[in-house]
């Protein structure tokens, strides 16, 4: 199979959001406590709550670190990542590559 580049919609299992939720809850955080600590939009953090959205790995290791989780929930959720969207996408991992390296005294 060739890759085209274009990404597969991907369906969140049906208990991604409530782990996500028992753990907020669990850590005592309100919802836009948890988004800002985690670095996420309140937005974003709702639709994972509300299982319309996949997280991305590193939106997977944000959380993980914020939310109050269980083992079999941590691995349940880290199963659930997304490993090529948002900040883990190719791209988007280049494009930082390639602005630090821009950056850089030697790069001018």
């Amino acid at each position: 199979m060739t890759d085209t580049g274009i990404r597969q919609r991907r369906t969140p299992p049906p208990e991604l959001g409530e782990i996500i939720n028992r753990g907020r809850l669990r850590a005592g955080l309100r919802g836009a406590e948890c988004a800002r600590v985690a670095g996420l939009s309140r937005a974003y953090l709702l639709q994972l709550e509300l299982g319309k959205r996949v997280p991305s790995a590193y939106t997977v290791e944000r959380l993980a670190g914020v939310l109050a989780l269980t083992d079999p929930e941590r691995e349940q959720l880290m199963a659930a990542a997304v490993p090529d969207a948002g900040r883990s996408h190719p791209g988007a991992v280049a494009r930082r590559a390639w602005r630090t390296a821009s950056d850089s005294p030697e790069a001018c």
